[in-house]
């Protein structure tokens, strides 16, 4: 059995809890709600699990052997690495692109107000806010 998909959704805020996971076991089987936990010793996985009237977890679904869950786990935990670095490349990408825009609309107004004017701090740290949130709408 290959788990044929992966599908990772990062939380943030939420403790230690910083994904879900649903994975496709040979294009026909789905499990859901696989969560993925920042411990002590790195990150692990939790499989799904209902909480009973004793106030205890069980899963709904698990591995049987320890090769199988090993698998698993390697499977979700390196889909979840490539998510993270993903989201904090686009990140990285906004702010640049973000910055570089300031830097070449602040050239711009030097240009066009000439530089004693435009040295200002005042001025500067009111035309950076101005557009900083003119990027952000």
């Amino acid at each position: 059995m290959k788990i044929t998909d992966t599908r990772i959704k990062l939380l943030e805020n939420s403790g230690k809890l910083k994904g879900v996971a649903s994975l496709t076991f040979d294009d026909c089987f789905v499990v859901h709600d696989v969560k993925i936990v920042e411990g002590t010793d790195g990150f692990f996985i939790i499989m799904p699990g209902k909480k009973g009237a004793d106030g205890s977890f069980k899963d709904i679904a698990h591995p049987i052997n320890t090769e199988t869950r090993n698998y698993i786990q390697e499977t979700v935990l390196t889909a979840f690495k490539a998510a993270r670095e993903s989201s904090w490349r686009f990140f990285c990408t906004f702010i640049k692109s973000t910055f570089l825009r300031c830097f070449f609309l602040y050239s711009y107004y030097i240009y066009s107000v000439g530089i004693k004017k435009a040295l200002d701090f005042r001025k500067i740290q009111r035309f950076l806010i101005k557009i900083f949130f003119l990027n952000l709408i």
